[in-house]
């Protein structure tokens, strides 16, 4: 069986320490703009073994979010307090201290902000539980973000709607395999919106639109060719590094990488981890010569420093 995405590391009377997963999207189809702003989407997340850590202390004096490492903001702006500011809605909850450690990078299509939301979520509720149930969770999940009802989950889902309809598996993906991921951030993050803006026309007419099988990801390592990223186009629009990243990618590793989310977090799968190890060696060594600033502003900005070699959850 799949355990919860977000696991309980640590509870005592007065805190809570859990862990929150970066996801990757195996496949992201865009498939029109709905008439409310949002886009309607079909797209097959997995989590992996990124993970930030969050402990949640009660019995303060007032309400603090400190991000000691950095890595994200700790003002209002943060899902974390946004979270805490909306489940207050459904019922009090006293002052709350959060400690947020970030290993996930933002702006990377992660969904670490959204884990994150998710997490603060199942913390207030485990102590000061929702009156309207879990549905309640699940409703405020929504209404802060498309993809955080999906980290509430127990392991890989299909994933539609604007990102509220989910799917969970019933079955394991990669059959055979213990696939790991190379997942690459590149030193700069782009905005899920301003990408979005990219995508028109063609790109979001519907004969356009791949057709989703999921069981081109039932089956060992063939499940790698299917990998797809609509959102890919949009975001080399948006910048061009991406498209000059895109390339280095396809020429060396060709057949088993993919953009993930909104980016501009990459990834590059592999059968092991001995495999994606030695994937990550060669991309840093790739990244060192290819991308040398002063050799070419173009390429200003694209740094190897945030590559992690983590397990991809595939369920069971």
């Amino acid at each position: 069986m799949n355990t919860p995405m977000i696991p309980v590391l640590e509870e005592t009377k007065d805190a809570i320490t859990v862990t929150s997963p970066a996801k990757i999207n195996l496949w992201l189809e865009i498939l029109r703009r709905r008439d409310d702003g949002f886009h309607e989407l079909v797209s097959l997340m997995a989590p992996t073994t990124l993970v930030d850590h969050i402990s949640v202390k009660f019995g303060v004096e007032e309400d603090l979010l400190e991000v000691p490492n950095g890595g994200a903001p700790e003002d209002g702006s943060n899902l974390v307090l946004k979270a805490l500011h909306l489940a207050r809605h459904s019922r009090p909850i006293p002052p709350v201290h959060f400690e947020l450690y970030k290993r996930i990078p933002a702006q990377a299509g992660l969904g670490g902000g959204s884990g994150n939301a998710a997490a603060i979520l199942k913390c207030l509720h485990r102590k000061f539980p929702d009156p309207r149930g879990w549905t309640g969770v699940i409703a405020d999940a929504e209404a802060l973000g498309s993809d955080i009802s999906f980290f509430l989950g127990d392991g890989p889902a299909v994933v539609r709607g604007r990102g509220e309809i989910l799917e969970p598996m019933q079955e394991p993906l990669f059959t055979g395999l213990s696939p790991y991921a190379c997942i690459w951030y590149p030193g700069f993050g782009l905005s899920t919106a301003e990408v979005y803006q990219q995508l028109g026309g063609p790109l979001t007419s519907g004969h356009m639109c791949r057709n989703f099988d999921i069981k081109n990801f039932r089956h060992g390592q063939e499940g790698f060719q299917h990998l797809f990223n609509r959102l890919l186009d949009g975001a080399k629009r948006l910048d061009p590094r991406i498209a000059q990243i895109s390339d280095l990618l396809e020429d060396r590793f060709s057949g088993r990488w993919i953009m993930t989310g909104s980016g501009s977090g990459f990834v590059i799968f592999a059968t092991g981890p001995e495999a994606s190890e030695a994937d990550a060696t060669l991309l840093r060594g790739l990244i060192a010569s290819r991308f040398r600033a002063e050799d070419d502003s173009s390429v200003s900005g694209i740094q190897g420093d945030e590559i992690h070699v983590v397990s991809l959850l595939t369920g069971f």
